[in-house]
């Protein structure tokens, strides 16, 4: 997930110490070299400024939140700067200084494209007026600043260049060179150049440390090398940092102690340690709404408190937060490497609850997203990764063995020993299994789960991988192996992420296990408990098909055939409308019919067993009218062109009624 500190990449304008504001002076006694003479031609800057007066209006409905955080009076005091504009260029360049003042409140309050005309055109003016000053090199890092959030990164590492190469050629070393070390960082890191980055990053805190020891600046570089130690799954070494920017707390605002604390929470969650997480994500959320309300960190609280309710097994609630922070995102920053992180959540969540066409439309406008933005990057290989898992659950195992191993050379590279990087090698495993090669299969399920190990032992990670070597062992009909690898998992699951969908996985499988050594009674109760869940949790999903099917089948063998009867019928109904959902190519879906052909088969002989003919038929040939209505859909042939107008009233009419009804 791109993490976004938005307090990280700017320095106090207002403090003396800073090379920027010694620069104003430096062009102010240099004005007489100026090659326009020292004055702005009317048309030029005054009307920009003007047009900003007119673009940023403080209505009645929004004057005490404007008064509140000052925001009128920049505006105003902007806009009496204007009548300076046209003199000499002191008071050009203070203009110019206003403007870029501007931009930054514009900044602080999530209005992103307000900041940028407000970076540019003081850009214009100080490239005109005070070329190769350090008013410049501060528009140039404002404006770096700005497209990074906006996900044009190669023009924000331009910027940043630009204004490394005038703050290092006139004030070396400086407080303002470490700024822009410190975003250039930030953009390496998204751009998936890790190894750029910290490089970037260790110089600016180098200069930091002794410059401004246990300043704000200091505190920032330590938020910025957790990030990267995140990213990389060095969860040790994010807290480390993390603690250590807390400890400067004194010097730090809200915002900064929203950024450690949305860290602090990764961190927890990646540890297995839920709780922990949510109240330190939580605390963010709250300073965030309170201080930057509708703004970009504010989604990635949002999108947090999601992938905590997706963690917990609430897949509605999961996608209420994340469509959310893509609402913000797409406003604020549209195209940008933040709005692919959502669309990225919402495929999984939407995956989850048993859409695998819509799945894959948000998983391939995030990849196209990240290739345009940072083709080599983790979130490419995030990507990349689901997508994999979009074609193994269509029986499609070549292209989900390519996309899973682009993602693991990607996340080879660029975080070994990361929990991405044991999720790539998890379900690599889960091809070779599906394949039949037990011993591939168990090969990368050890890779992962000593990895897991290493950096957050008895996590929800560790509990999936175990759960994996249990369906190796139980191919093997190695039954007391499986049992004791399902029961590792088991009471993991059950004290983080009590009855979630992953545990439910487990618990079906240890049903599958009991079924397995003719305990019925046992089987029969895990099966009654996953069932429960995948009711509450995801329902209408495969897994809520699968847990039916095994329960019908079950209660065949227990010669309870009305009540498996009930169960087949709502299995049967889901897979046909998971099939609706499915995408793919035809030969994708023809994989996934003959995957689940024997249940409608097994449904089919109970009813005639019961004799039940007519409902045996109607199964069958619900099953042949949804195979043709797919070779119409692939066909692309509309059957309302030409029909009847009374069948087309009569179809309208019904699906009013089924409506209505299933609102009861």
């Amino acid at each position: 997930r791109t993490s976004l500190l938005w307090d990280e990449i700017r320095s106090d304008a207002s403090d003396r110490s800073n090379p920027g504001e010694r620069g104003r002076t430096f062009v102010s006694n240099a004005k007489a070299a100026n090659p326009l003479g020292g004055y702005f031609s009317e048309a030029d800057p005054q009307s920009m400024l003007a047009g900003l007066h007119q673009r940023i209006p403080c209505g009645a409905d929004e004057t005490a939140g404007c008064h509140r955080d000052g925001w009128a009076e920049t505006v105003e005091n902007c806009h009496q700067g204007s009548a300076v504009i046209k003199g000499p260029v002191p008071e050009a360049l203070d203009g110019a200084r206003k403007i870029n003042d501007l931009g930054v409140k514009a900044w602080d309050r999530g209005d992103l494209a307000q900041a940028e005309r407000c970076h540019r055109q003081a850009l214009e003016i100080r490239r005109r007026l005070a070329p190769r000053s350090l008013d410049l090199a501060e528009s140039y890092n404002n404006l770096g600043s700005v497209e990074q959030q906006l996900g044009d990164l190669a023009t924000a590492e331009k910027y940043e260049h630009s204004a490394l190469a005038i703050r290092q050629a006139l004030a070396p070393d400086s407080l303002a060179v470490a700024e822009t070390l410190h975003s250039l960082g930030r953009v390496r890191m998204d751009r998936g150049d890790l190894a750029g980055a910290e490089q970037y990053l260790q110089r600016s805190l180098n200069i930091r440390l002794k410059l401004a020891p246990g300043s704000r600046d200091l505190a920032l570089s330590l938020i910025g090398l957790a990030n990267l130690s995140g990213r990389r799954g060095d969860v040790t070494r994010q807290e480390e940092y993390l603690h250590q920017a807390l400890s400067l707390e004194g010097n730090l605002t809200p915002a900064d102690l929203a950024s450690i604390y949305q860290g602090l929470g990764g961190a927890c969650l990646q540890r297995g340690n839920p709780e922990k997480a949510e109240e330190y994500i939580r605390q963010a959320l709250e300073i965030r709404e309170h201080v930057l309300p509708d703004s970009l960190p504010l989604a990635i609280s949002l999108s947090e408190i999601g992938s905590l309710a997706a963690s917990r097994g609430d897949p509605p609630q999961a996608e209420k937060y994340f469509r959310q922070a893509l609402e913000i995102r797409q406003r604020l920053a549209p195209g940008s490497l933040s709005v692919g992180s959502s669309l990225s959540e919402l495929g999984s969540i939407v995956q989850v609850r048993g859409n695998q066409a819509q799945a894959e439309k948000y998983f391939r406008q995030a990849l196209t997203i990240r290739q345009r933005l940072a083709p080599k990057s983790l979130g490419t290989a995030g990507s990349l990764h689901q997508l994999g898992i979009v074609f193994w659950l269509r029986g499609d195992l070549g292209k989900a063995e390519g996309y899973l191993r682009q993602a693991v050379e990607i996340r080879k590279r660029l975080a070994p020993g990361s929990p991405e990087l044991a999720q790539s090698f998890n379900w690599l495993g889960l091809v070779s299994a599906r394949r039949g090669d037990l011993d591939q299969a168990e090969a990368y399920d050890h890779q992962a789960l000593e990895i897991s190990e290493k950096l957050s032992p008895a996590s929800l990670l560790d509990a999936e991988m175990l759960s994996n070597l249990g369906d190796v062992a139980k191919r093997r009909e190695d039954v007391a192996q499986a049992a004791k690898y399902y029961g590792q998992a088991l009471d993991i699951q059950d004290k983080i992420a009590h009855d979630s969908p992953a545990q439910a996985i487990t618990m079906q499988k240890l049903g599958d296990l009991a079924r397995k050594r003719h305990d019925l009674g046992e089987a029969e109760k895990y099966f009654r408990q996953v069932l429960v869940i995948r009711e509450k949790k995801v329902p209408g999903s495969l897994s809520h098909a699968g847990v039916l099917l095994a329960l019908a089948s079950l209660q065949r063998q227990k010669h309870q055939n009305d009540d498996a009867s009930q169960l087949y019928a709502q299995a049967i109904g889901i897979l046909d409308s998971q099939m609706a959902r499915l995408g793919g190519t035809d030969d994708v879906r023809s994989v996934f019919r003959a995957e689940y052909e024997s249940h409608y088969q097994d449904y089919i002989d109970l009813l005639i067993a019961q004799k039940k003919p007519e409902l045996a038929f109607d199964v069958v040939e619900r099953s042949r009218a949804r195979t043709l209505l797919e070779l119409l859909e692939s066909a692309q042939i509309d059957l309302r062109n030409g029909c009847d107008p009374e069948l087309l009233w009569r179809e309208r009419s019904l699906r009013e009624s089924i409506s209505a009804k299933s609102s009861y």
